[in-house]
């Protein structure tokens, strides 16, 4: 007859396995429960058993609850997309509302977030903006509809002086021909 080897010894018992398992997951679910027992509020306190009525327990004051304020931003989307759908030209446009929920602090960190738009870095922060596959010299950086001008070289504004804060909305829009450019004003 053939002996076939289990892998066990012959000292140790075959038992030992699934009692070691329960033994563990009993002590796992012990200390999960423990710690999440410290999360729970306290119990409100007992009224005081000496009320002389019932009724005056029972018609309490309605406890007032600290204001729910309710933010929508459907109102800043739908003029964005309103802005978008009006203008004559392919444009990209974030309000106010989007920009305070982004982790931007300038406006160069805002326009890369914008589709169609590259970065480019200086000292570990967005500094220049541009239109993507096109160069410093083929974009033009407005405010209020006026020509930024700019130190640099070619005609690349440096997008990082300016904060967030201050911006009510960005837009990035582009045209084909140089006549009309005053028509994309952000």
């Amino acid at each position: 007859m053939p002996v076939h080897h289990t892998g066990r010894s012959a000292s140790r018992p075959a038992r030992r396995t699934p009692v070691r398992k329960v033994l563990c997951t009993t002590i796992a679910c012990v200390l999960a429960t423990a710690f999440s027992a410290h999360a729970q509020d306290t119990a409100p306190a007992a009224p005081p058993a000496n009320d002389t009525s019932s009724a005056a327990s029972n018609s309490q004051a309605p406890v007032t609850l600290d204001n729910i304020t309710v933010i929508g931003q459907s109102a800043s989307l739908h003029q964005a997309v309103q802005a978008k759908q009006m203008s004559d030209h392919v444009m990209e446009v974030i309000s106010a509302d989007n920009m305070g929920q982004m982790p931007n602090v300038t406006v160069a960190e805002a326009l890369v977030r914008l589709p169609g738009v590259n970065g480019t870095r200086d000292r570990g922060n967005e500094s220049l903006a541009t239109v993507r596959g096109l160069g410093p010299r083929m974009t033009i950086g407005t405010v209020n509809g006026r020509e930024i001008a700019s130190s640099e070289p070619n005609r690349a504004v440096r997008w990082e002086v300016f904060p967030t804060e201050r911006a009510r909305s960005l837009r990035q829009g582009s045209l084909q021909l140089a006549a009309v450019r005053h028509r994309c004003h952000g």
